[in-house]
């Protein structure tokens, strides 16, 4: 409405997925005949508020529900638990759900509470009670009855001297033998009372000024401090929401890197599977190499022999034809294994390139991976040290603020 952000101010900024409580409050109202009826209450809970329930304060909070910022202001009963279904929602509802919201993303709040009722669940189990009842229209009427009387040590209107008067009178009165002295004595009493009165009345109106004057002095500088604690409060709630956001990127970051540092161990594993198979199928042509060099070896000496029996033959074989027609069919047979052994021995070099290459790839991956790893863990430790920083700064604050209340209490 346009008094409340003319109260609060329009925009606050505060994260729609921020963490917030809604607690459904056990009330009452006055009807007109002076009876009190039962009514339930959806409120927002404060990270204090909520803070001292979990330490045992009584309550008249029956459950509270963990929810968002967004959901909570969309006043969607759906979402709500079957609790809080037959109740309404309090006065100002949008406004102080987002003062509350503000107040879970302090630090205290963020590393301590949100335990309590984790995001999603509701919690029953608080000190519930209802013997100091909430009146929902309950209505202060002020009497004089409420004045606090004025000691008659500090009497500033002489009322003590004019009781006296008026008993010394009474007492004349009463008895009138007690001669004409009391009755001089009075009359000279209330003729010089009101000059004393005056008198001291305009004492106590100059020293009433003094202490006005002291009292705005002391006003307007107060208003001074307090304008200066909310700007600095302020900057604070701003620094806090900056980090905030700033943890929830680097989080996505962490994540993502993870991710990549997961997906990169998955690779070199390939890799270094690949490589194994590449190093078995070496094996396996090293081994074709030598059977057929075994063979080729065997070959030739059968060739050999085949020349010296056709020298040493003397025309044993039936023609020279055959034993040269035998000699081409070998040498083909020799040659078809030449081919396949070079054709192996390419095999084999080809496996040996793939497995050098794989095996370069997999070191480049590892050393990418380590020094990404290092980059992400230098960003956290760097996000780490500006929390504590800001802790720091944060814990002076409420530390000079606590100094400062002591000393105006003082």
């Amino acid at each position: 409405s346009a008094a409340v952000s003319a109260l609060y101010g329009a925009v606050w900024n505060t994260p729609t997925d921020a963490y917030l409580t809604l607690g459904l409050a056990h009330c009452f109202e006055k009807t007109d005949d002076g009876k009190l009826v039962d009514r339930y209450i959806i409120e927002p809970l404060s990270a204090n508020s909520l803070e001292c329930m979990a330490n045992g304060g009584k309550t008249c909070y029956k459950h509270v529900f963990s929810t968002t910022l967004e959901q909570a202001q969309s006043r969607d009963k759906a979402a709500l638990p079957a609790e809080f279904a037959e109740a309404r929602f309090c006065e100002e509802y949008e406004t102080r759900c987002d003062s509350a919201a503000r107040t879970w993303l302090r630090p205290h709040a963020l590393d301590n509470l949100l335990g309590i009722v984790p995001l999603g669940q509701v919690k029953s189990n608080f000190q519930y009670s209802v013997v100091d009842k909430r009146v929902l229209n309950f209505e202060n009427v002020v009497d004089d009855d409420d004045n606090i009387k004025q000691d008659l040590s500090i009497d500033v209107y002489g009322r003590k001297a004019a009781d006296e008067a008026a008993a010394a009178l009474a007492a004349d009165g009463a008895s009138p033998v007690a001669g004409g002295a009391a009755e001089v004595g009075s009359r000279k009493a209330l003729e010089s009372e009101p000059f004393r009165l005056r008198q001291a009345l305009a004492e106590v109106n100059a020293a009433l000024a003094q202490q006005r004057r002291d009292n705005d002095a002391q006003e307007r500088m107060l208003r001074a401090r307090e304008d200066a604690m909310k700007t600095k409060d302020l900057e604070l709630q701003a620094s806090i929401l900056r980090f905030a956001q700033f943890l929830q990127q680097n989080e996505g970051k962490r994540s993502r890197a993870a991710r990549r540092v997961q997906e990169e161990t998955s690779a070199e594993e390939a890799a270094r599977v690949r490589a194994e198979t590449l190093a078995a199928e070496l094996r396996d042509a090293h081994s074709a190499v030598e059977t057929l060099r075994k063979e080729l070896a065997k070959i030739q000496r059968y060739q050999d022999f085949l020349v010296k029996v056709a020298q040493s033959s003397n025309g044993e074989f039936a023609t020279p034809d055959s034993i040269i027609e035998r000699h081409s069919q070998l040498q083909t047979a020799g040659s078809s294994l030449m081919r396949q052994h070079l054709a192996t021995l390419k095999e084999v070099q080809a496996c040996r390139s793939a497995a050098a290459t794989a095996s370069a790839a997999a070191r480049a991956q590892a050393q990418e991976l380590q020094s990404r790893l290092s980059g992400v863990q230098a960003s956290c430790h760097v996000a780490l040290q500006r929390a504590e920083a800001l802790q720091a700064v944060v814990d002076a604050a409420q530390a000079a603020e606590l100094v400062r209340q002591r000393d105006e209490w003082r």
